[in-house]
Order: C-alpha cells, then sequence, then structure tokens
C-alpha cells in the first residue's frame, strides 16, 4: 500500500494515511508492506476476534471490505470514520455502515461527534 506523511499543525504529531486518487500528487509517499487480518489470524492460529478497535486515519474502509469480504469472525467492532478526510466523505461512511448491517452487525452506540461507531455481531 501507498501512504503519505501528515504533519498535523502546531504538534510533533505525524500521521501515515492511505493514498487515493483524490489525494495531492506533490506530497511525500512510501510503500508499506501489510497483511490482511485474516492473514495474522491465520499465521498466530487465532480462530476469532472478540474486539477490534479501528482508529486508522482514512483507511479503515479498506479494512471493513477485506473483514466482510473475507468472511473474519469478530464479535464487536469499534470503528473512528474518517469521512471529513478529503476525498472520502459521509457517503463511504453511510455505504461502509449498510454493510456491515448487511453482513450481520448492528449499530449499538454512536458518539456524539458522529464519527465513533460501535457494533455487535448479532
Amino acid at each position: 500500500m501507498t501512504f503519505i506523511s501528515l504533519k498535523m499543525m502546531n504538534t510533533s504529531v505525524v500521521l501515515h494515511v492511505i493514498i487515493g486518487n483524490t489525494m495531492n500528487k506533490s506530497e511525500d509517499r512510501f510503500q508499506v508492506s501489510v497483511n490482511k487480518l485474516s492473514t495474522l489470524m491465520a499465521k498466530n492460529h487465532h480462530k476469532q476476534i472478540d474486539l477490534l478497535k479501528m482508529d486508522k486515519e482514512g483507511s479503515e474502509y479498506v479494512v471493513i471490505n477485506d473483514l466482510i469480504e473475507e468472511n473474519v469472525p469478530v464479535t464487536q467492532i469499534c470503528i473512528e470514520f474518517h469521512h471529513c478526510f478529503k476525498g472520502i466523505g459521509l457517503q463511504k461512511t453511510m455505504v461502509d455502515i449498510e454493510s456491515l448491517n448487511k453482513n450481520g452487525f448492528d449499530i449499538v452506540a454512536i458518539s456524539d461527534s458522529k464519527e465513533e461507531y460501535t457494533f455487535v455481531y448479532r
């Protein structure tokens, strides 16, 4: 996957975000090898995940799609959606929430900011 580094203003914090087609082409980019969650589970002989917490700075959408495609057994998922990021938008979050719901996950909590959601598999 290709990432960019984004330095947060007035802090020493640097975020590393998966880039998409809408990201500025002049940003510093770097390649990183990644493993799917299902691959890590198999390598470590895990059968299921009780709680998966995701704050992935915009790349949560990739992981959600993979969880569904790979049918990864997860009991509870806590996700911080980053639909405020350029090129993502609220529609992407709504599509993924609907996809999680169609695949057996119910929303049990939403933060006041409407960015953090908790889902439980029914």
